[in-house]
């Protein structure tokens, strides 16, 4: 479950790239999409809770590409505008350096 849930975040990001960067100092914008995240996220859940052997074989399978997507669009979304570089390096922010911060933090606490 957890593998695939990083797959929907980073999913999330990929599919809706252009409304994620047309939010971006639009707090109405802002707010429809934070709203729809959370729509995606609870439609995620219902699909995933309680189902996760059947959502596992179906990912094993072979013809796994008809569910590797989690989104409806099936796909990245056309990546242009001036605040992808922004968006990006904000995910690339808190997804890798964030995260290794606190990993380590969390070891030498551990020590």
């Amino acid at each position: 479950m957890t593998e695939r849930l990083r797959q929907f975040h980073f999913q999330t990001l990929v599919c809706h790239a252009a409304s994620a960067v047309a939010a971006m100092g639009n707090a109405t914008a802002m707010h429809d999409f934070i709203k729809s995240s959370v729509q995606w996220l609870n439609f995620f859940e219902l699909e995933y809770e309680g189902h996760l052997e059947g959502k596992l074989n179906s990912v094993m399978e072979d013809n796994a590409e008809e569910d590797f997507w989690l989104h409806d669009n099936k796909g990245p979304a056309p990546l242009v505008g001036d605040g992808l570089v922004e968006f990006f390096s904000a995910y690339k922010l808190l997804r890798f350096q964030l995260s290794s911060s606190m990993q380590i933090t969390s070891l030498r606490a551990r020590a």
